[in-house]
């Protein structure tokens, strides 16, 4: 068959019918129907779109190269008219998934143009990067409100590894809308790891206590920076209201070899947390969502209105010459610098955006803040 078509099967498995040995080989023949259904300005726009992805690629290879970075962001709606975001994962298994995020288009466009788009996105991006179709998973996204931020889908769902900076983590592409890895924090959680080994090399020099340090991740999520920081020896505490999240995280601990001992996880509301919290902590990290709810908490969770508390009791439990990082994804978000004057602060924002994410400079801000010397 493969001879007589001229096309070439995405997959094959070697079985046995009885004695006869066979193979079986699967096409992809709705993408012959696609190609001969597709008009020459569709022909045109794919043309265009996989010339944009290559463009991106070569303009991101030096530094893919230097850094060992095998997860990235490699277009995000460069072309108006294809609005996605396309990000690549390296799996230790499998090689290559590439996630595609649909985002929501103007109510100007009609469905069937939508439709089309995304299908010439979902047909280009297999043949860019030379993988099985099965390997590309789409994901839908919208504003989302209430319950559905982190709605589970109905698809199946399985645990694949990939490495960032020498550190293993678990990645699910399919189940929820985001895939345990947080792309665009990429710098953050190094920045992280590079904070508490300054910290700790200058308490060598001076001959300070031989106690770990300690770091508190807020909103943990799946504890990617309390893996960063465990593995400067420093002690973690990890909250998040999600203990699918939390379970999440201890795996991730496992599979980089970090004994549980030292670190802690907890299913609480992050303020009432530290606001009982009595022990001082080296660094603290807040990455809170913009907006959440739960059957957990009395109330709903906005950063816009309930940061100013988070930092301000975070303040209370610094250990001396401790900080904490803050970030968030609130595009409007302003820091009311005149509410938080007990702390120097230094917007962070521009250095912790990766090559990648260049194209869209406002994924996220990011803030360090130092609480002031009462003498001072």
């Amino acid at each position: 068959l493969s001879i007589a078509t001229g096309l070439r099967p995405y997959k094959t498995n070697s079985l046995r019918n009885g004695p006869i040995e066979s193979v079986l080989a699967c096409f992809d023949f709705k993408e012959e129907v696609q190609k001969s259904d597709r008009s020459e300005k569709e022909e045109q726009g794919r043309t265009m779109f996989i010339n944009r992805l290559n463009k991106n690629r070569k303009q991101m290879k030096k530094w893919l190269e230097q850094t060992g970075t095998s997860c990235y962001r490699i277009y995000d709606a460069d072309m108006p008219e294809y609005a996605a975001a396309i990000d690549c994962y390296d799996t230790l298994e499998e090689g290559k998934h590439i996630v595609v995020s649909e985002y929501a288009p103007p109510a100007t466009i009609p469905q069937q143009t939508r439709s089309r788009r995304l299908n010439l996105i979902l047909d280009a991006v297999p043949e860019f990067y030379d993988i099985n179709p099965a390997n590309v998973h789409l994901k839908v996204r919208r504003k989302q409100k209430g319950k559905r931020q982190y709605e589970k889908s109905r698809n199946s769902f399985k645990f694949y590894t990939v490495m960032e900076d020498g550190l293993k983590f678990q990645v699910d592409f399919d189940r929820y809308l985001d895939t345990g890895l947080f792309l665009d924090h990429r710098p953050v959680r190094k920045l992280i790891r590079n904070i508490l080994l300054e910290k700790k090399n200058e308490l060598k020099k001076r001959g300070g206590v031989k106690e770990p340090l300690r770091f508190m991740n807020l909103f943990s999520y799946t504890c990617t920076a309390s893996i960063y920081a465990a593995s400067t020896g420093a002690e973690t505490v990890s909250v998040d209201l999600s203990n699918t999240y939390l379970e999440w995280g201890k795996q991730n601990f496992s599979l980089n070899r970090l004994s549980l001992k030292p670190h802690r996880f907890f299913r609480e509301d992050a303020l009432e947390f530290i606001r009982k919290e009595k022990r001082q902590f080296d660094l603290i990290y807040i990455d809170p969502p913009t907006f959440s709810n739960s059957k957990k908490t009395e109330k709903d969770f906005s950063v816009e209105t309930d940061y100013l508390s988070l930092l301000l009791e975070a303040g209370k439990i610094l250990a001396p010459g401790g900080e904490i990082l803050f970030s968030n994804n609130f595009r409007r978000f302003k820091l009311d610098f005149q509410a938080l004057w007990e702390f120097d602060i230094n917007e962070i924002s521009a250095s912790t955006i990766d090559p990648d994410f260049q194209r869209n400079k406002k994924i996220h801000q990011a803030w360090r803040l130092k609480k002031r010397d009462k003498q001072a």
